[in-house]
């Protein structure tokens, strides 16, 4: 955050989208093909991951360092990779 001259606040990019990600609901999952890249997000920020199965409740992704495979039930920590 920056306040300048004028008076008027401005947010870093960043903090913005941030903010934006935690205002969509975190139920219904998207449902996503199998075997589709995708990006979670991990507690030291966002790692690449491909689809194992997905539902309305919950999705399974395999990370693509490491071989580790985590469930995801929140919409909020999962987003497709461009």
């Amino acid at each position: 955050m920056k306040i300048l001259k004028d008076g008027t606040v401005k947010y870093k990019p960043s903090a913005y989208n941030e903010q934006n990600r935690l205002l969509k609901p975190s139920f219904p999952m998207p449902i996503l093909s199998k075997g589709q890249k995708v990006k979670v997000f991990m507690g030291a920020g966002w790692s690449s991951a491909y689809v194992i199965s997905s539902a309305q409740d919950c999705c399974v992704v395999e990370l693509a360092m490491g071989n580790r495979r985590i469930t995801i039930r929140d919409a909020r920590s999962i987003q497709i990779a461009k």
